[in-house]
């Protein structure tokens, strides 16, 4: 085979490959679930909660955020974040247990004001 041909096969591959990529990372989205059933999940499983932050303590390389609905939820950011107290926000994240306790660490979160 010539070199020029094996080239644009796999340029073709690489294409069609980074195509499949976006289109299943489009339709992945975490199914948002209430505070109650994020609670009943187990260790490490994919969740995304809404509420109103009710308290926001921050340290030097993290956030902790308790979250309400109509029950609350502790959600741990490891990094600075831009949020107060009373504003409503979206978490995306996964359940870890902490001390018998279930608590968020955030992936992401989206403020939905």
């Amino acid at each position: 085979m010539k070199d020029s041909l094996l080239l644009r096969i796999a340029l073709a591959t690489s294409i069609t490959g980074l195509v499949v990529l976006v289109l299943l990372l489009n339709t992945l989205d975490i199914k948002e679930v209430d505070i109650s059933q994020a609670r009943e999940l187990g260790e490490e499983s994919d969740v995304a909660v809404s509420g109103r932050i009710t308290m926001i303590r921050t340290g030097e390389d993290y956030t902790l955020i308790t979250l309400a609905r109509e029950e609350e939820i502790t959600v741990m950011a490891f990094d600075q974040v831009n949020l107060s107290k009373g504003q409503s926000i979206r978490i995306e994240g996964y359940t870890q247990d902490f001390k018998g306790d279930q608590e968020i660490i955030a992936d992401k979160i989206i403020s939905t004001e």
